[in-house]
């Protein structure tokens, strides 16, 4: 894990196998996009918040999806019944797999089965065709920011932690999709800016860079890291 500021923004490092950094899933979530430097998008959200990126399904499809340094699971809403508009609609693959389901620490939590079969990209990178989760129904404030303009709204979750946290589930994290169909470093980096001071909501903004550990153009002071194996 590697931590850096600049400004009053902070920059997380990890490898998708090396560690884990935690970050919570709050009820009230916001947006982020993604950027990619061997794969870069910005990133918009909320200090104390979800951040979420957008990630394409289908080449058409576009949701966004928070960006979880704790969990492995890609999961995107897949049904009206999941309480979320708009929702994925699987054209050329089908989420007709085995059950699943997840609960976070918030309290909050969802259902559903496995999608096979559709094509994935994220921040420009093909993910190919990799197995996620088709949410179909949630509890507790999953999608609290879903049926919404705002731009803190999101239709899933993207697992940014390594394997052996779901090591026996038929799906894994989407970067281990990402590195294998583009042969990117495995790696990838996070800048997570606070909220902007102008009038509005609260939303921050940053970059998720894949395949490079730190976008230095974002980086105003030296950067002390951590690796873990």
């Amino acid at each position: 894990m590697s931590c850096a500021r600049c400004a009053s923004h902070v920059i997380l490092l990890a490898s998708a196998h090396g560690v884990r950094l935690p970050m919570r899933r709050q009820a009230q979530s916001s947006g982020a996009r993604v950027v990619t430097r061997a794969g870069t998008g910005s990133l918009e959200g909320i200090a104390q918040a979800d951040y979420s990126v957008p990630v394409t399904f289908e080449g058409s499809q576009t949701f966004n999806l928070i960006a979880d340094t704790g969990s492995s699971t890609m999961a995107v809403a897949a049904s009206p019944f999941a309480g979320c508009m708009p929702f994925f609609t699987p054209h050329t693959g089908a989420c007709d797999g085995s059950t699943a389901s997840n609960a976070y620490g918030d309290g909050s939590n969802f259902s559903g089965r496995v999608c096979n079969g559709s094509a994935v990209s994220i921040a420009g990178l093909s993910a190919g065709l990799p197995a996620f989760v088709g949410i179909l129904s949630s509890a507790g404030g999953f999608f609290a920011e879903c049926n919404t303009s705002a731009p803190n709204n999101n239709q899933g979750i993207l697992g940014l932690a390594y394997k052996s946290l779901i090591p026996t589930r038929p799906y894994g994290p989407l970067l281990d999709s990402v590195v294998a169909a583009t042969g990117i470093a495995d790696v990838f980096s996070m800048q997570c800016c606070g909220a902007s001071v102008d009038a509005g909501p609260p939303v921050g903004s940053g970059l998720l860079v894949l395949g490079e550990p730190v976008d230095e153009h974002n980086v105003t002071e030296d950067v002390a890291s951590l690796f873990t194996g």
